[in-house]
């Protein structure tokens, strides 16, 4: 549809017409990601419920005694992962904060 546009332009059509040309093109393109937006809504909300079932059964098991939680423990396995990755965040956001700081 982006070549019916560049070809309007070429041909030297009013403004108004390239407009309603990219409300048009806009309108298709919503239509064609509907599909794919209500399969992301499904996915999540899969993910959801399976979420809740997982946090649901560990709670019972944990009430049960059947599993012995140690917050420090898993304090430490989250700050292993969750700390490099913290520390990619924080080293990315001042290399970018300089690069602005630079331009300006």
């Amino acid at each position: 549809m982006s070549v019916l546009l560049d070809l309007l332009s070429q041909l030297g059509v009013g403004g108004q017409v390239m407009v309603a040309g990219s409300l048009v093109m806009a309108a298709y393109y919503l239509l064609k990601g509907k599909k794919y937006a209500g399969m992301a809504a499904a996915v999540g909300g899969s993910m959801v419920v399976y979420g809740v079932v997982v946090l649901v059964a560990l709670a019972v098991a944990i009430g049960l005694g059947w599993l012995d939680p140690n917050p420090e423990l898993m304090h430490d396995a989250l700050d292993g992962v969750l700390g490099p990755a913290s520390e990619m965040l924080r080293d990315g956001a001042s290399a970018t904060l300089k690069a602005i700081a630079e331009a300006l």
